[in-house]
């Protein structure tokens, strides 16, 4: 009989002959790379010197090993698998349970019910994405879910906004002390805020990511503490990913492959969901979605508020150019008649004495924004430049009305909580569908006397531009409470 040892991190299947159930699961378990369609290997193979023939690339990332080994999170698939083709199996269950502490309650908030029901299954399966919508307290959770099995627990974030927010979660809430691996800082506790960067090179690799914090350099000898942070990240039985659609990225799934002896993974994000089929690496991690709470509950439900997106044609007629880079600089960050709508919409909303963020996607064109505004109001442009405090500092300053509106790279992406903000100007545009509802959450959090929110997009009528409108369009729509306006 076939069976499946399950471990923390990664499981095996023994004694699968049917090589048809094989290849079916060998299926299940892989995704297409994306840009695999431009790969030499896909298009024109290599050249086999044993099989005297070219041999192609299928394109897709395959996760069961020739060893049949897989991650343990998908666990659920090969399961799905073999009943579907009637193949007998036993589940060989390695993994210990941990050694909970008394359950340390949440202070200073009351937790909402659908909280609550998020933490029971949370507990019940043990492992799983959570998503919930910006704005509906993930975070606190998070401290929920640490507090009840009180262990050792690492939660691993990828900026540095996201490391002192999460952190002082955790202390406000749980009313205990928090560790924190990042921004040059080693301090580990039970409950311990890790940055992945800090937590990566400490096994002597360089973080690459794309949209690495240009400001992210470490001021600390990682040589002198790399062991006491390898042994935190192998030894943590509890193991949480915030933002977890970057677990598609190597260097959280090889956190994710050294956390060993987590029994406990849990996958956070208001966008669990991604563009590609690269879902399948967030569920390897940490297994598939347990729960999830949409924005338009939460509206319904009176949590957040309703926003109103107002999606702005910049052209009636269709602009062409040759490649994207031009597109995007000529059409976006240079485009006067746009950026005047930009400028007009962020000075009527001061007027109104709304509070704007605008996000772009260049530090050239929010400077030109910037230079723009600063006459008229009270304006402040963050990028990724900026120090931990400057940021701090201007989430302040909003927050205490000292600010009419805040110009920001893709640092703002993701974690920031200004409540205040009813009014979100998405001047960079972007192809990201999940992107697009992670800033639409900026500012949908309820707030005294703000009854709806104001997001203004825009319909680009360029090459490769529509079709990034369009599906930004397309995702809106996905949540029934959106009110979705498109203006010619």
């Amino acid at each position: 009989m076939t069976t499946i040892e399950v471990s923390n991190a990664n499981s095996l299947i023994k004694d699968l002959q049917n090589t048809v159930v094989r290849s079916e699961i060998n299926d299940e378990l892989s995704y297409f790379v994306p840009g695999h369609e431009f790969m030499r290997a896909f298009t024109h193979g290599r050249w086999d010197e044993q099989l005297q023939k070219f041999v192609y690339w299928d394109g897709r990332k395959h996760l069961l090993t020739k060893s049949n080994r897989f991650p343990t999170g998908l666990i659920y698939l090969v399961e799905e698998a073999l009943k579907r083709n009637k193949h007998p199996y036993k589940l060989i269950d390695k993994r210990k349970p941990i050694k909970v502490g008394l359950p340390i309650p949440i202070k200073k908030i009351k937790p909402y019910p659908y909280q609550l029901q998020t933490l029971e299954k949370a507990l019940k399966e043990g492992t799983g994405i959570i998503q919930i919508a910006t704005g509906g307290g993930k975070s606190a959770v998070a401290c929920m879910i640490a507090g009840m099995l009180n262990a050792k627990t690492v939660v691993y974030v990828h900026t540095k906004d996201l490391l002192y927010q999460m952190k002082d979660n955790f202390e406000n809430l749980l009313g205990v002390k928090c560790g924190q691996i990042g921004d040059g800082v080693i301090d580990v506790q039970k409950f311990t805020v890790a940055t992945v960067q800090t937590s990566f090179r400490a096994y002597d690799k360089k973080y690459l990511e794309h949209n690495e914090d240009p400001k992210f350099k470490e001021t600390l000898d990682i040589n002198k503490c790399k062991q006491q942070i390898v042994k935190t990240i192998e030894s943590a039985e509890v193991v949480m990913f915030d933002e977890c659609h970057r677990l598609i990225s190597d260097t959280f799934q090889f956190i994710s492959s050294k956390s060993k002896k987590a029994r406990h993974r849990y996958a956070l994000s208001a966008t669990a969901f991604r563009d590609d089929e690269c879902d399948i690496l967030v569920a390897a991690a940490c297994g598939k979605k347990i729960v999830n709470v949409s924005a338009s509950y939460l509206i319904e439900n009176e949590y957040l508020v309703k926003p109103e997106i107002n999606i702005l044609s910049t052209s009636s007629e269709m602009t062409k150019y040759s490649d994207y880079q031009t597109a995007y600089s000529e059409y976006i960050v240079n485009n006067s008649s746009r950026n005047q709508m930009i400028i007009d919409n962020a000075k009527s909303a001061a007027k109104k004495n709304k509070k704007t963020l605008i996000l772009v996607q260049r530090i050239v064109h929010g400077e030109a924004l910037y230079d723009a505004l600063k006459d008229d109001i009270d304006v402040i442009f963050l990028r990724g430049d900026n120090s931990s405090d400057d940021r701090r500092h201007a989430v302040d300053a909003m927050k205490d009305g000292e600010l009419d509106c805040i110009i920001a790279s893709t640092i703002f992406d993701e974690g920031v909580d200004i409540p205040i903000l009813d009014t979100l100007i998405l001047a960079g545009g972007g192809k990201s569908k999940v992107r697009a509802m992670q800033r639409v959450g900026r500012v949908i959090r309820k707030y005294p006397k703000k009854k709806k929110a104001f997001v203004i997009d825009f319909l680009d009528n360029a090459t490769y531009l529509k079709n990034h409108s369009a599906a930004r369009k397309r995702m809106y729509e996905t949540e029934r409470l959106f009110d979705v306006k498109e203006w010619e």
